[in-house]
């Protein structure tokens, strides 16, 4: 090889050699494991049933480059786990950020809807972080579960764990995986 030849001998077969380990190295992917239901809530450091009021697009840098993100106002109806008054607010309401926008999408990431979207009520229970990161959902589309005329809508295959697709049902299953608060 050309580039090499200036090189002596021996550090050019050293580099060609672990040019060649590298490339029969196997390779490992990222696997994404869904949680259960009962890992979600044992993950989240506030589970919350809420209602969404709005959602706007608002650009923050970070370092030296500026990405979109989706910032939601929410009203908390009930706390389940974990205090909501740790959330950041923004005019006096409560809010959730995920990183994304129209010009940039993160894949996996539930969307929530207003109740002039498609959601009638807007109303979730949301399983979240605290801690600031590109989503604040716990499990790679997971933790976000619409309220729909008081049934749990996206519940996991396995339903027998939850007894019941009823909200109250649900609050109290998602309480008793965490013990008492």
């Amino acid at each position: 090889m050309k580039v090499l030849e200036n090189f002596p001998p021996k550090f050019a077969r050293a580099v060609l050699s672990l040019g060649l380990i590298a490339l029969a190295a196997p390779v490992q992917a990222t696997t994404l494991v869904s949680l259960t239901l009962e890992q979600q809530v044992k993950k989240a450091d506030l589970v919350l049933y809420v209602r969404v009021l709005g959602v706007v697009q608002e650009n923050r840098t970070l370092g030296k480059e500026t990405f979109p993100w989706q910032v939601y106002s929410l009203e908390v109806l009930e706390s389940l786990v974990g205090d909501a008054a740790t959330l950041p607010k923004k005019d006096g309401k409560t809010t959730i950020s995920v990183l994304g926008g129209v010009d940039l999408t993160l894949e996996g990431v539930p969307t929530l809807k207003t109740p002039k979207d498609k959601n009638p009520g807007g109303e979730y229970i949301l399983l979240l972080y605290k801690t600031a990161y590109d989503s604040p959902f716990v499990g790679f589309n997971q933790g976000v579960y619409p309220i729909l005329s008081g049934k749990v809508q996206n519940l996991p295959t396995n339903r027998t764990e939850l007894g019941n697709v009823d909200l109250t049902a649900f609050k109290n299953k998602l309480i008793s995986f965490r013990g008492v608060q």
